[in-house]
């Protein structure tokens, strides 16, 4: 849908642009109305931008304000524009009087086809930011109750086992750690958001059971691994990967500091510098997967490192990513779909 609105809105542009050529130089004349055309697209982007960042996760600027029908209505308004410049040239009479009409109100239909689409860029970027500044908290019991009140993180067992893990001993001195934003954790590395964490655990909460097996891959701060040691207690298995030998060594310190260091020192909690994307065949396979970067593409082997009945939650894609859910049924086949629009950086 959004490929055929560029592709109708650029083309009145293309035929609007003359080329000439003299010994003074090159000229170029462009029709005054093709910046509307322009505009709208422009405008387009911006909303398709703010969709795939926001995804899923304030469900009332998706079923709303980024509405099909805004979309819709940018196609036809461009199709019927395009039809009309063209019209005088292919039927004269039928053209000159369509265009005396139309055109004469067509700055009033683009000016209404622009604010429509700012003003839910607006309120869509508003209602985004809103849902981030309510969630953080001054404390971390602040910040899960936020994450709770919102529908973000759905888990009796998972909110209980965010409260127990301070996301202070995490971040670094200086960071945000209560905001509901990544921070940087050194070596181009982030704790992703409170809210992601909190959608992953919800989405990840039927297979989070006492004596479930984990694989975290890309644990990086290990937060969210000392969290999953949590959730599957003495009778688990957690094992997180990261591929940077010192955000290995300053995550096990972290998980030190809190009430998950007896797993660690039970092994039933461990953290390897290793490659992600092949995963750990030696501890699987695992109830649960989660993956805290963005795969160019579905790994293979972390697909086959799950139990059947188990659930993988992965980002997915380059510039456009989404967070995959894979679930392995029980007769060993595989089904995926798409939760949401999100923006991670890269497994690598």
């Amino acid at each position: 849908l959004f490929c055929l609105t560029c592709f109708f809105s650029v083309l009145p542009f293309i035929t609007a642009v003359e080329i000439s050529c003299s010994n003074k130089g090159f000229f170029v004349e462009v029709d005054s109305g093709a910046l509307d055309y322009f505009l709208v697209l422009f405008y387009m982007l911006l909303l398709s931008s703010c969709k795939s960042a926001v995804g899923k996760e304030s469900p009332s600027v998706v079923k709303g304000y980024l509405s099909k029908q805004i979309l819709v209505l940018c196609i036809i308004l461009s199709v019927l524009f395009y039809l009309l410049s063209l019209s005088s040239s292919l039927i004269p009479a039928v053209g000159i009087s369509c265009s005396a009409v139309v055109f004469q109100y067509s700055p009033v239909l683009l000016a209404c086809c622009k604010s429509a689409l700012l003003l839910s860029y607006f309120r869509a970027t508003l209602s985004y930011y809103q849902m981030s500044w309510r969630c953080h908290g001054k404390d971390i019991s602040e910040l899960v109750d936020n994450l709770q009140k919102h529908g973000i993180l759905t888990s009796k067992s998972a909110a209980e086992a965010m409260r127990q893990i301070d996301r202070a001993d995490f971040v670094p001195e200086g960071g945000s750690s209560y905001a509901d934003a990544p921070q940087p954790i050194g070596y181009g590395a982030t704790i992703s958001a409170p809210h992601m964490h909190g959608y992953c655990l919800s989405l990840l909460a039927g297979q989070l059971k006492p004596g479930a097996s984990v694989l975290d891959v890309g644990s990086g701060s290990g937060y969210l691994t000392a969290v999953f040691g949590l959730m599957v207690g003495e009778a688990g298995r957690v094992v997180g990967l990261e591929h940077i030998p010192q955000l290995v060594d300053k995550s096990i310190e972290s998980i030190k500091c809190g009430p998950a260091a007896h797993l660690l020192e039970s092994g039933i909690l461990s953290i390897n510098v290793a490659d992600g994307k092949q995963g750990y065949p030696q501890a699987g396979p695992y109830d649960a997967i989660h993956v805290g970067a963005a795969a160019a593409d579905l790994p293979k082997a972390l697909v086959d490192q799950l139990k059947p009945g188990g659930r993988m939650v992965i980002p997915v894609g380059q510039f456009m990513q989404d967070l995959m859910i894979v679930d392995k049924l029980p007769d060993g086949s595989v089904k995926t779909h798409s939760e949401m629009g999100v923006r991670y950086v890269p497994l690598v």
